[in-house]
């Protein structure tokens, strides 16, 4: 009687990986339908997801093609407040297709709540407007507790090959790689940018953008883009541009490589009018520039190549 009692639990038990197709057709119905910690996901061409739980989303020769639409802008992966705790590795996305516009997404002002915990790793970013996005709410106050964007955001061993200023529908954008605004605690790790470069005079375009990052990690980063013409720079502390953007705090930016960029600012030029506690060294061919809104005014700061 009690082997019995045993295996019907068993059977009972939620299974620990879900996958796409053989146990759901597509990746929102194995999100909102499915109950396991793991979503495996086959080779083929998917449409994204709106993520509404924390899952590890994991690809295996699958490529986005299309997602959900903000504003205009397909989006691969949107991630909602209740997705933190996620990973998402072994993605292809296809920006430069029709319908995808951004990969990997997650914003306070327009999903209401950032993720937090969030590990993005190991995935291919085509043509993206923006790759990877995780942004809080502008604020005008130089407070933590304002800076209200996902936490805790690890982006390592990506790839992003090419960014664009142009979205699927013609409309005109800031082309970014990377893009952390007001939030805290994030680390971009060991990712390569490489292709081409398709931005504009009127919009910030470049591999890693933040603009009120506080207590983050930039570091063995390889930028290898070609053809920026304009605003383009391989890591840019530009909150001078970002309407609401508190001053950065407290960045590491090291041992990145952009010697085989194509950016037409400063080799290697860190000028921070007024972050606090920013540490700059080992980069080669980085250019980095702050705004003036918060912070001592401490950071006054140029490395040679």
């Amino acid at each position: 009687m009690w082997n019995l009692v045993a295996m019907a639990g068993l059977a009972a038990a939620a299974p620990k990986v879900d996958r796409v197709p053989q146990d759901f057709s597509t990746i929102q119905q194995a999100i909102d339908r499915g109950t396991a910690p793991v979503i495996e996901v086959g080779p083929g061409e998917w449409a994204g997801a709106v993520v509404r739980r924390p899952v590890d989303l994991r690809g295996d020769q699958a490529v986005i093609r299309s997602g959900p639409r903000y504003s205009g802008l397909g989006v691969g992966f949107s991630l909602l407040g209740k997705a933190s705790d996620s990973e998402i590795s072994g993605f292809t996305f296809a920006c430069d297709g029709a319908k995808l516009d951004v990969g990997v997404y997650s914003s306070a002002s327009r999903l209401g709540r950032a993720a937090s915990y969030i590990t993005v790793s190991d995935n291919t970013f085509r043509g993206c407007v923006q790759a990877i996005t995780n942004t809080g709410r502008p604020t005008a106050s130089c407070r933590p507790k304002n800076v209200d964007g996902g936490q805790y955001w690890l982006i390592k061993d990506n790839r992003i090959e090419g960014i664009t200023s142009v979205s699927d529908d013609g409309q005109m954008v800031g082309g970014l790689g990377v893009f952390l605004f007001n939030t805290k605690y994030s680390e971009v790790l060991n990712n390569q940018f490489d292709g081409n470069i398709q931005d504009s005079p009127h919009y910030t375009t470049g591999g890693v953008v933040v603009a009120g990052c506080w207590d983050c990690t930039i570091a063995g980063n390889d930028f290898s883009m070609e053809g920026g013409r304009f605003t383009y720079a391989a890591i840019s502390n530009l909150g001078f541009y970002q309407s609401g953007a508190a001053a950065s705090r407290r960045l590491f930016i090291a041992d990145n490589d952009a010697t085989n960029d194509s950016s037409p600012m400063l080799d290697v030029n860190y000028r921070s009018y007024d972050s606090f506690g920013t540490q700059v060294f080992d980069n080669r061919g980085v250019a980095v520039i702050d705004h003036s809104q918060c912070g001592d005014g401490e950071i006054d700061t140029f490395e040679e190549r």
